[in-house]
């Protein structure tokens, strides 16, 4: 409330000042001008969008309280005459009436905020504050003491890998040292060679689950928020292998272009999917791939999975980055995972993924590495996959 009514105040002020000094501002004007630009045009933006959070006001801070410092500091200037001088021991009327009206609003404001504080500590407030930032902190914490009771690397895997647009990442990018890869866990699982320290944010689904199947669980939950089920988990993870659903025999392998002689392989082990193949439904289609030399490349590449028939006509499709290349290291183990929707139309299975790789955004396919003599292909051909009998 104090927040708007300084907001009123200033604009007022500045729109007194510009008519009576014919839109000459002195530089107090000028001032609280700045801050009303600064205040109403992110919400004139902002009302553009289909939605507003509350946490889409944030880039508006600190004005709202520089507002309101302007409001009480003109309040406590033009009270200031209603006060006794020396000698006087009578306050008048005016000057105890707007006491009594200040004084509770700031304490009711100061209330607002402590709730507010204690609300989010304790309670899911999705689109708008994250969790606690002490339970963070407390989870980089855990995450580096167990890298440093094993050694090895450190994978965090979050709801969004790029600290550049997630919000989570940014924050664990921000409290933990360089030896460590955030890695978006709703699209990809990273395996490293050495023994490594996993932290899990609850959203990170499905590479949660899968990692919970391959690893130890070596800390307790840390909470997000007080008494709520979601919570960091922390796992341990020692080298061994990991055996897909469905081995290729014949495991196919691409040559990935780098700027040092050193070469860099990408081999399928193997393939999984569960799901519904038939019309209709749909194919949650996950390759498993071992990363082989390095450095990591420069270019960026993108997997491609075309559901065909048994004629090779297409029918679904899912591309998707995986694990960016700029995270590959030499022997990771990867798990990627793709959700492949089969049209009403599509004729009954058997079906067949062909899967590949091609440089993106050039969208340039990178040719299988093939025998001597014969021709590179484009994809590798994975399946059968139907309806169990």
């Amino acid at each position: 409330i104090l927040c708007w009514l300084g907001l009123v105040w200033s604009g007022w002020r500045v729109g007194r000042e510009a008519v009576t000094h014919r839109g000459s501002l002195s530089p107090d004007g000028q001032a609280q001008a700045v801050l009303l630009c600064w205040f109403l045009i992110p919400v004139a933006l902002l009302t553009q969008r289909p939605s507003i959070q509350p946490h889409d006001l944030n880039l508006l801070y600190p004005v709202q309280h520089l507002f309101l410092g302007l409001l009480l500091a003109d309040a406590a200037a033009w009270i200031a005459p209603f006060f006794p001088r020396p000698g006087i021991t009578v306050i008048s009327g005016p000057a105890a009436l707007i006491s009594l009206l200040v004084v509770p609003l700031v304490a009711w404001q100061v209330y607002y905020q402590q709730a507010l504080l204690s609300f989010v500590d304790g309670h899911d407030t999705p689109g708008g504050h994250g969790a606690p930032i002490k339970h963070t902190l407390e989870a980089a914490h855990r995450l580096e003491t167990l890298d440093a009771s094993g050694g090895g690397e450190m994978v965090v895997l979050l709801p969004g890998g790029d600290p550049r647009y997630h919000g989570p990442a940014a924050v664990f990018d921000a409290l933990l040292n360089h030896d460590r890869r955030l890695v978006d866990g709703r699209a990809a699982l990273v395996l490293p060679t050495r023994p490594s320290a996993y932290l899990v944010h609850p959203q990170a689904a499905p590479a949660a689950s899968l990692l919970s199947e391959l690893a130890v669980e070596s800390k307790p939950p840390l909470p997000l928020r007080e008494g709520r089920d979601a919570a960091y988990r922390f796992y341990r993870w020692e080298p061994g292998p990991v055996t897909p659903d469905e081995a290729c025999a014949d495991p196919p392998q691409w040559a990935v272009p780098v700027p040092s002689d050193a070469g860099v392989r990408v081999t399928i082990l193997g393939y999984q999917w569960s799901g519904d193949p038939e019309p209709g439904g749909h194919i949650d289609w996950t390759i498993v791939w071992r990363v082989s030399g390095g450095p990591p490349p420069e270019a960026s590449f993108h997997w491609f999975n075309h559901l065909v028939d048994r004629d090779g006509m297409r029918w679904g499709q899912k591309d998707g980055v995986g694990l960016p290349t700029a995270k590959w290291r030499d022997g990771d183990t990867v798990l990627t995972w793709f959700s492949i929707p089969i049209p009403p139309d599509a004729p009954p299975p058997p079906y067949y993924v062909r899967t590949g790789l091609y440089a993106y955004p050039d969208v340039v396919n990178l040719p299988l590495v093939s025998a001597p003599g014969e021709p590179p292909a484009q994809f590798a051909e994975l399946g059968p996959i139907e309806a169990s009998p």
